[in-house]
C-alpha cells in the first residue's frame, strides 16, 4: 500500500522499473513501514545541504512529508526530484499525485500526461492516473481509465479501497446505482480496514432484495452518521407504496421526534432498544440501489416532525433578535470522524464576519465550545444556544426561525437541506457525493453549495459568503 493518502491503492504484482527508477523507490518503499520523525527529516536536510543535487535524497524527503500529509512541501521537494535528474516514468507518476494533493492540478496532469506518454500500458502508472483525476474532480475522466484498467487485468488482484474509491467516482458524476452496487457488496461481507476504519453489516432479519413487500414487516436499519440517517428517509413514502403491513425504523436517538406521527411508520427505535421482529431489514444505502435512483429521479427531502414544544422555545430564544438577520453556523461535524478535520473550518473564520452590519450569529454545534467563545466580544457575536438542545427536533425548529444556515457537511447541512430554510453548505475541494458538483445536488433543491476552488483553501470560499451575506443582511427590515 502506497503513503500517499487514506485512499491509496495498489496492484498486487511487482513493479516494473528501471535499475535507477528501483533506488529511489526501495527507499520509498522502506520509509512506508515506519513513521517519520522529526530526526528523520532532518537527516535528509543535512544531507541534502552537503549534496543538493542528491535526487534520491530528495524523493525521501518528499516521502517523508507525503506521509505526514504536508503536500505543499513534498510537492517542493517532489520539484527538486523532477529538477536534477532524468527521471522515470513511475516516479513521475508518484510526483503528479502529490501535485494534485497540494493543489497543483495543471502541473500534476502534465505531468501524468508526459508518463502515460512514454509507457501507456503500465498498470500502476494507470493507477497514478485515476489518482490524479480523482483528486482533481474530474470523476468521468477516473472511471474511463479504470474501466481499460479493468479489461487488462483480473479484477481480484486490485485492492478492495481502489474498488471503493472508484464507486465513490460514480456516485459523484451521477451513477448512484453502479456505485452504491459494489458498496453493497463490500458492507454486506464486511469491508477490508479503510480510511474509515472496518465497516461489517449485521442482519438480524433476511435481507431485503427490492422485491415484494406486501403484508410484511420491514425493518430499515439507518447506517452510517445522522447526516445519512436522514437523508434517507426520503424513501419512506416510496416503501410505504409497496403495501408492507409495517415499516419498522432503527435511528440514532437524536432523531427520533423527527419521525413522531409520520404516517409510513409503525415504530421507530434505537439500535439497541428494537426487540421487535420483522419479515426482511434493508440499510438505508441500498434504497437508491433498489429504486434505481438518478439525479433526475431522486425523491423529495423528507418530511419532518417538528414538535410545537421545539417552535416554542425557539421563538422565546430569538424574540430579542426580530430586527437582526439571524444566521446558524456551524463550523465543524462529529470530532470522531476521521476526515473531520478536512471538512471544518476555523470558527474563526465565522467570526471574521461579525462585522457585517445588521448580523447576528447563532452556534449549531453542540458539544465542547471553542475557547474563544466563551468570552466577549466573541461570546455575543456567536451565540451558543445548541448545547440546550434536547434533540435535532430541537435544533430542527430553531434553524427553522433563523434567517440563513451556514454549514459545513454535516448532520447540520442533511437537517436544513429537508427543511424549509435557507442553507448555504461550505464544502471542502472534494466533498461527500452527494455534493461533487459543487454547484447544486438533486437531493436538496434549497441548498446552496460553496466549494474550495482548490484543497484546504478557504479564502475564496469565504470572500463569496462575505459579499452575499452582506446584501442579505442589509435587505432585512428594508
Amino acid at each position: 500500500m502506497g503513503i500517499f493518502s487514506q485512499l491509496d491503492f495498489s496492484v498486487r504484482q511487482k513493479p516494473q522499473t528501471s535499475a535507477k527508477d528501483r533506488s529511489i523507490r526501495l527507499d520509498v518503499n522502506a520509509l512506508s513501514k515506519k513513521t517519520p520523525h522529526s530526526d528523520d527529516i532532518a537527516a535528509c536536510r543535512a544531507e541534502l545541504r552537503r549534496d543538493p543535487d542528491n535526487g534520491a535524497k530528495w524523493a525521501e524527503l518528499a516521502e517523508f512529508f507525503a506521509k505526514e500529509k504536508k503536500w505543499v512541501k513534498a510537492a517542493q521537494a517532489y520539484t527538486q526530484v523532477l529538477t536534477k535528474a532524468k527521471i522515470s516514468p513511475s516516479i513521475q507518476g508518484r510526483a503528479a499525485v502529490v501535485f494534485c494533493h497540494a493543489g497543483q492540478f495543471r502541473e500534476a496532469h502534465d505531468l501524468m500526461a508526459q508518463a502515460i506518454k512514454q509507457n501507456p500500458n503500465n498498470q500502476e502508472l494507470q493507477l497514478d492516473q485515476f489518482r490524479v483525476f480523482r483528486l482533481s474532480g474530474q470523476f468521468n475522466h477516473a472511471c474511463k481509465v479504470m474501466a481499460e484498467l479493468k479489461r487488462n487485468i483480473a479484477p481480484r488482484t486490485l485492492s478492495e479501497i481502489y474498488l471503493a474509491t472508484e464507486s465513490y467516482c460514480k456516485m459523484s458524476s451521477g451513477k448512484y446505482v453502479q456505485g452504491l452496487k459494489f458498496l453493497k457488496e463490500i458492507w454486506d461481507k464486511g469491508t477490508e480496514k479503510t480510511a474509515t476504519g472496518r465497516y461489517k453489516r449485521k442482519y438480524k432479519f433476511p435481507a431485503w432484495d427490492g422485491g415484494d413487500l406486501t403484508g410484511k414487516t420491514l425493518l430499515l436499519k439507518c447506517e452510517q452518521g445522522l447526516g445519512d440517517g436522514i437523508v434517507f428517509l426520503r424513501y419512506l413514502p416510496m416503501l410505504a407504496a409497496m403495501n408492507p403491513d409495517k415499516i419498522h425504523v432503527i435511528l440514532a436517538r437524536p432523531l427520533h421526534r423527527l419521525l413522531d406521527g409520520n404516517p409510513h411508520v409503525d415504530l421507530v427505535a434505537d439500535r439497541k432498544d428494537y426487540t421487535s421482529n420483522a419479515d426482511v431489514q434493508v440499510f438505508t444505502f441500498d434504497l437508491p440501489l433498489y429504486f434505481k435512483t438518478t439525479p433526475k429521479t431522486v425523491p423529495a427531502p423528507p418530511t419532518l416532525n417538528i414538535p410545537k414544544s421545539s417552535v416554542t422555545r425557539a421563538r422565546k430564544i430569538l424574540k430579542t433578535h426580530s430586527s437582526t438577520f439571524n444566521v446558524g453556523v456551524l463550523w465543524t461535524g462529529n470530532p470522531k470522524f476521521p476526515e473531520n478535520p478536512q471538512r471544518s473550518i476555523s470558527v474563526g473564520r465565522f467570526l471574521d464576519l461579525a462585522d457585517i452590519p445588521n448580523l447576528q450569529m447563532f452556534s449549531l454545534y453542540k458539544g465542547d465550545m471553542p475557547k474563544i467563545l466563551s468570552s466577549k466580544p466573541a461570546s455575543e457575536q456567536i451565540l451558543d444556544v445548541s448545547n440546550s438542545d434536547k434533540d435535532l427536533a430541537d435544533s430542527a425548529a430553531f434553524m427553522e426561525q433563523l434567517d440563513l444556515i451556514i454549514t459545513v457537511d454535516s448532520a447540520v447541512a442533511h437537517l436544513a437541506g429537508s427543511l424549509n430554510t435557507r442553507v448555504w453548505c461550505l464544502l471542502k475541494f472534494l466533498p461527500f457525493w452527494y455534493y461533487a458538483n459543487g454547484i447544486n445536488t438533486p437531493w436538496y433543491p434549497n441548498m446552496r453549495l460553496f466549494k474550495q476552488k482548490s484543497p484546504r483553501k478557504w479564502d475564496a470560499v469565504f470572500a463569496d459568503v462575505r459579499r452575499e451575506l452582506t446584501h442579505l443582511a442589509a435587505q432585512k427590515n428594508q
